[in-house]
């Protein structure tokens, strides 16, 4: 939904939006370097809570990890797995509606309970692999993460090659200044940051990277690299068809994207896309979540239960239980 919302946020411009996405990508590229320093001077995991605490004292740090237990935490895993569950209950059922007013109509009657429910599905499956086997829950992400790529792939084959059959009308579009689009730029900028925010999340398991003084800096780097050119060049492609020189609608660009591709099967592929990226993100912050439960209990700024680990497995059991309920409320 961040690209819908960002090119909205910027008056319907593809270079602003564009630009709001490069300068949010450098903003993340060079926090990431402060955070690498940080990872290789105070190689504990915990992240912010042990940098925080080393600097400015435990009462900063304890106040950083109540915060993140109680809102942060909790509260973004919801989100993604609400927007994970909206395309299960909803948009695979509606992918050959007639018309955007019939699917409006039945996104509007869809019981919110039952998006609820499959929310918690979601991350109870994310929470049971996690608890399972680390590994597992590793190498899981590392296949969603190659399987969103390659789709992303996919979609920006297809741009560019209506960029060369000269679908290039919309970016006809100049940058607007009018200070309402500045101030919408601004939005904008925090929504990127948002999307671009996982970076920060390596730090909270240091203890477990071999060779952190090399590692850390090289993912970082790579990663954060590789994220923005993956994001900016998807954007740059949706910009690169008939779609967006029409009114926006309620569906996100990638849906009537690849249903204008592909017809109904597109709306399919595109709605494969989404739970593949959200379900990654959810169990890709399980990990990192619960992690960061277990070594803030560890130096006794959470209960101390937090910090048990299932002896066969070596996982934190207690903490991935924790941070599921917590979601769950959330959720509900």
């Amino acid at each position: 939904m961040l690209p819908d919302i960002i090119y909205m946020e910027t008056g319907g411009s593809p270079f602003m939006s564009l630009t709001v996405w490069f300068v949010g990508g450098m903003v993340a590229f060079f926090g990431s370097i402060c955070y690498a320093e940080l990872a290789t001077s105070i190689t504990v995991s915990g992240g912010e809570q042990a940098y925080l605490t080393k600097m400015y004292g435990p009462l900063v740090g304890f106040l950083f990890v109540w915060t993140n237990t109680l809102i942060l935490n909790p509260g973004g895993l919801a989100a993604i797995s609400l927007y994970c569950s909206e395309y299960i209950v909803v948009n695979i059922h509606n992918g050959y509606a007639k018309n955007e007013t019939e699917l409006q109509e039945d996104l509007a009657n869809r019981s919110p309970y039952v998006k609820a429910a499959f929310a918690i599905l979601i991350m109870g499956i994310a929470s049971l692999v996690n608890a399972l086997s680390a590994e597992l829950g590793d190498k899981m992400n590392q296949l969603f993460a190659v399987v969103k790529v390659a789709a992303i792939g996919v979609i920006c084959s297809i741009g560019f090659y209506w960029l060369v059959k000269g679908e290039w009308a919309q970016f006809e579009t100049p940058y607007v200044s009018s200070h309402s689009t500045l101030n919408g730029a601004i939005n904008g900028l925090m929504l990127s940051m948002w999307a671009y925010g996982g970076w920060s999340f390596l730090s909270w398991v240091t203890e477990e990277i071999v060779n952190p003084d090399r590692n850390v800096p090289l993912s970082l780097f790579i990663g954060i690299s590789v994220v923005c050119a993956v994001y900016i060049l998807f954007n740059f492609a949706i910009f690169c068809g008939p779609i967006i020189t029409h009114e926006i609608s309620d569906s996100p660009f990638i849906l009537i994207y690849a249903k204008t591709a592909w017809g109904g099967w597109g709306w399919f592929f595109a709605t494969f896309c989404i739970l593949t990226a959200t379900y990654g993100a959810v169990s890709s912050n399980t990990i990192s979540t619960t992690r960061f439960y277990h070594a803030c209990a560890r130096d006794g700024h959470l209960p101390r239960a937090l910090s048990l680990c299932l002896p066969s497995r070596s996982t934190p059991i207690v903490a991935i239980l924790f941070n599921f309920v917590c979601t769950a409320v959330y959720i509900i």
